[in-house]
């Protein structure tokens, strides 16, 4: 098994946010989370390297939020239909993000 280059421990966040692609929003559901980054799912892929924004939507989590965010790896997920499993870096997370992802990785939740 390869060597984790997680910097941060991963959470799981049972949260639905909105992937804005080139002005298009399409919904999606996130995977898990960590301070520097971030996977979900969607039904369409997206080529590593691309830009995206990640707009958060309220939980109990986090609150409301927009990071914008470099694709790393786009895979098909084991699913049907067919979904793909996405991974992106932040790009310079904002305070207020940090401050949530923090806690909610402080807490039990944590892998």
């Amino acid at each position: 098994m390869g060597e984790d280059k997680r910097n941060f421990p991963r959470s799981f966040l049972n949260s639905n946010i909105d992937i804005n692609i080139k002005g298009e929003l399409i919904a999606s559901r996130v995977l898990d989370i960590t301070v520097e980054g971030i996977s979900f799912e969607l039904e369409s892929s997206i080529k590593p390297e691309a830009l995206v924004g990640i707009k958060f939507k309220e939980s109990e989590s986090i609150a409301e939020n927009e990071l914008m965010a470099k694709v790393i790896r786009c895979r098909p997920l084991e699913c049907k239909p067919i979904k793909y499993g996405i991974v992106a870096t932040f790009i310079e997370p904002n305070d207020k993000y940090l401050m949530d992802v923090l806690a909610l990785i402080h807490s039990e939740g944590n892998i």
